[in-house]
């Protein structure tokens, strides 16, 4: 199966993401969890936010944002 250039960019992305955040010993980690599991991303979305609404939703990722400002390089995000 070839990568398309837009799931390769993501892949790099989330790699990145999971190196700077976790470590390299902590991403592997995560990957090796997420591949042994029978992990459901959209049912444990739905768990997690079943009694959650938009606004509050909307309001978390607000207070999230002004208190973790993005300190890396725009053009990485872009």
């Amino acid at each position: 199966m070839e990568l398309t250039l837009e799931k390769n960019d993501l892949y790099n992305r989330g790699m990145t993401l999971l190196h700077d955040n976790l470590g390299t010993v902590g991403a592997e980690t995560f990957i090796a969890m997420l591949r042994n599991t029978q992990y459901d991303y959209t049912e444990w979305r739905r768990e997690a936010y079943k009694n959650t609404t938009v606004r509050e939703i909307l309001e978390r990722a607000e207070e999230y944002a002004k208190a973790n400002p993005y300190r890396g390089n725009p053009s990485t995000i872009a």
